[in-house]
């Protein structure tokens, strides 16, 4: 992983070679054991430009995270009557 790969903030900028194209900076949360990254939430991505119709299908949060072998992690959860 280079340098800089941790650290970013969330942050769009228009891609001028292509009309309508936004390119982001995702943060990446990382330690010793791995890492973990939100590709999107549609609260977050919306107020930087990204299209309200991505979200139409009920597309709300996509996660991925990457642990290294022998690293155990536990598991959260939420209520399904949160909201």
């Amino acid at each position: 992983m280079t340098d800089n790969f941790f650290g970013k903030t969330l942050a769009a900028r228009k891609v001028e070679a292509i009309p309508g194209m936004l390119e982001f900076d995702i943060p990446v949360h990382g330690d010793n054991r791995g890492w973990f990254k939100e590709n999107f939430q549609k609260e977050k991505m919306l107020p930087l430009g990204f299209p309200e119709s991505f979200f139409a299908e009920g597309k709300l949060q996509n996660n991925v995270s990457f642990s290294r072998k022998n690293v155990l992690r536990g598991l959260h959860a939420e209520p399904w009557d949160k909201y």
